[in-house]
């Protein structure tokens, strides 16, 4: 079974839709980009560890980006 979930970005930004099998990332695209159509869109949204690892690691870049910056 195919999950997603959909990860909120600043204002500026398109939200991030992340699809996982229920272990591993499996996909990771902007909202609405060209190359959606290539995704698994119709799926169950559910909170999964790999979901949480990679907002985590997401946050840190951002954080880390902008602090330096």
């Amino acid at each position: 079974m195919i999950y997603k979930k959909r990860y909120k970005t600043p204002k500026d930004f398109s939200n991030i839709i992340m699809n996982s099998n229920g272990e591993y990332l499996t996909g990771l695209w902007f909202e609405g980009s060209r190359d959606s159509s290539k995704h698994t869109i119709d799926c169950e949204e559910k909170e999964l560890e790999i979901f949480k690892e990679t907002e985590v690691v997401e946050v840190y870049k951002y954080l880390k980006k902008h602090k330096d910056g």
